[in-house]
């Protein structure tokens, strides 16, 4: 076993007394030796536990320029059992009490001086909705026309040949019907194609019978008789119209339907 340099020398010496002394010598370096180790663990142990439990605030003191930077310190004296041969034990004497720190963020109480109202909060005001406006609506509200005077049915051939004998009697009505079977076969629409001469009569120039029904058209209007003058102004297409025109030709230019028709037979012509 290796020894201190201490312990080394009290050995030598411990080797030049006399015999009786060597036990109790001995067991003095013995205990000396002992002692020092132990109190070299007890200071590393104690030295932790003031580090683990100092740290924290050694820090926080650092930190805050109010706080005190006093560390809480011990003092550690070894304390020696009055036996000799006892073991040296470790003792604190006066431990200092860690300083209660003070409190960092004081407490501020905010108040109004008298004769203030306090506030009420305020509620933000929603805008109000804007009311969509409604373009005006055009209302058309339609316009009854009206009623046309109903338009009566073109009248027919047997329409034509009813007329003559009303008007002329059965046989002035067989000599004018004679003229018309032989100039147009009773074909209201019938044309010459080398003269022009037009309708049942085959009245020439075609002209001769439109003006004539035109103006018994214009007088049926001024009459107020809006059929008659409908008739008249469809002549073109109107086997009545056109054998009263007829029949008045005849009348004037031989006096009569008969005389008309022999003249016809004879000339081949009227």
């Amino acid at each position: 076993m290796r020894f201190p340099k201490r312990i080394h020398r009290s050995l030598m010496l411990l080797s030049r007394l006399p015999s009786a002394y060597h036990w109790r010598i001995s067991s003095i370096s013995l205990n000396s030796y002992q002692y020092t180790k132990k109190r070299a663990a007890s200071s590393l142990a104690v030295t932790s536990v003031l580090v683990f439990l100092l740290l924290p605030g050694a820090v926080s003191t650092a930190a805050a320029d109010s706080w005190s930077t006093a560390a809480p310190t011990a003092s550690i004296s070894p304390v020696v059992s009055p036996e000799t041969n006892a073991a040296p034990t470790l003792a604190v004497v006066n431990p200092t009490p860690t300083p209660t720190l003070p409190a960092i963020i004081p407490t501020l109480a905010l108040t109004l001086p008298a004769g203030i109202p306090t506030p009420a909060p305020t509620l933000p005001v929603a805008a109000p909705t804007p009311v969509p406006t409604l373009a005006p609506t055009l209302v058309f509200t339609p316009t009854t026309a009206p009623t046309p005077a109903p338009v009566p049915a073109l009248p027919t051939v047997a329409d034509a040949r009813a007329y003559l004998n009303t008007r002329l009697g059965k046989a002035q009505a067989s000599c004018a019907g004679s003229v018309f079977q032989y100039e147009s076969e009773w074909n209201p629409h019938a044309t010459n194609a080398r003269s022009g001469a037009y309708g049942l009569p085959q009245a020439y120039p075609k002209s001769k019978l439109g003006d004539w029904a035109l103006a018994k058209s214009h007088a049926a209007t001024s009459a107020g008789n809006a059929a008659e003058a409908w008739l008249y102004a469809a002549w073109q297409d109107n086997p009545v119209v056109q054998a009263e025109w007829g029949v008045d030709y005849m009348i004037d230019r031989y006096g009569s339907a008969c005389r008309a028709s022999s003249f016809r037979s004879r000339n081949g012509w009227y």
